[in-house]
């Protein structure tokens, strides 16, 4: 016995009972569709934990933070947490230093506004976070030459624009 259920003009014949026929294929072919369906209808933009390595030159440029951008017409704000980890030399004269702290971007309708609270103090508080009109969010360091380790770990969540 079964009963019919459409999910965006799929219909599907899902089991009403636990007897045979196999309904295997049912189930499976429900739990695409439902999944094709969330997929679909959600425009989330939050940002899963993520982690980077920054790469250990003398770039002082700002560097683009890979996956983590909003559209500014989709988000309104998002809430960033984040930690960086760096390590200068090796062995037991090594140091290690890190921050970890959270960045809230605003999108006012023509620009970009930051705010960041943090704990610990990565390189001497000399780190800028900033982020382009487009939503990519940078990341200014001075020279990581001498580091040989350097990553910042990330996740977003956003909320979305109400008009």
């Amino acid at each position: 016995m079964s009963v019919v259920i459409e999910i965006q003009g799929t219909p599907i014949e899902f089991p009403s009972t636990g007897e045979s026929p196999n309904w295997a294929p049912a189930v499976i072919q429900f739990a695409q569709s439902v999944e094709q369906a969330l997929l679909t209808s959600s425009i989330s933009s939050d940002i899963p934990p993520q982690v980077q390595e920054i790469t250990a030159d003398a770039t002082i440029t700002p560097r683009n933070i890979i996956n983590l951008q909003f559209s500014p017409l989709q988000v309104r704000v998002a809430y960033i947490n984040y930690s960086l980890f760096f390590v200068r030399g090796t062995g037991v004269t090594s140091v290690t230093t890190s921050e970890s702290g959270t960045i809230t971007a605003l999108y006012n309708g023509s620009d970009w506004v930051l705010s960041r609270e943090y704990v610990g103090q990565a390189i001497d508080g000399s780190l800028i976070f900033d982020i382009t009109l487009s939503g990519q969010v940078t990341l200014q360091t001075p020279s990581l030459v001498g580091y040989t380790q350097s990553k910042i770990s990330f996740s977003a969540k956003t909320l979305a624009q109400s008009s």
